[in-house]
């Protein structure tokens, strides 16, 4: 198969690897089976980069012998925008949507009353609960969470 690709389409495609690449690799070894087919189809797409008129973009490192992106890539930053954003998001949804979780499991009495409920309604009433974090973290950011000693 060949796929043509412009230019301008191929720099899009660094951001893309860049931010899949942090993605797969953040919280895994680099050793884990499980991500190497996704490296080595990187480095397929990185060695491409001289041909393309972004050798300045990623730098082979001999010894490893892999590509890696370099500084200057880094100094630019579009791929950190996007993953900035996506963490920054990801944490308000996650503790939002855990906190109501939670909330919920106190309110209908644990898990097992929490399944014998209509799935409908046990959804909307989380939604309902994640609703007024969202609410609270919009207003208050973290200022006004605090952990509760119980004895």
């Amino acid at each position: 198969m060949k796929v043509d690709i412009t230019k301008q389409e191929f720099r899009l495609l660094l951001d893309m690897l860049s931010v899949a690449g942090w993605i797969i690799d953040s919280y895994r070894d680099r050793d884990d089976p499980a991500i190497q087919p996704y490296d080595m189809l990187i480095q397929k797409f990185l060695s491409l980069a001289e041909g393309f008129g972004f050798g300045d973009l990623v730098e082979y490192d001999r010894r490893e012998k892999k590509y890696y992106f370099s500084s200057v890539y880094e100094d630019i930053g579009t791929d950190t925008a996007f993953v900035n954003d996506f963490v920054d998001m990801s944490f308000w949804e996650e503790l939002a949507v855990r906190l109501a979780r939670r909330d919920l499991l106190e309110e209908v009495g644990g898990e097992a009353a929490l399944e014998e409920m209509e799935p409908d309604e046990a959804a909307r009433r989380e939604d309902e609960l994640a609703d007024r974090y969202y609410a609270e973290f919009e207003r208050s950011g973290l200022d006004r969470l605090r952990l509760v000693r119980t004895q």
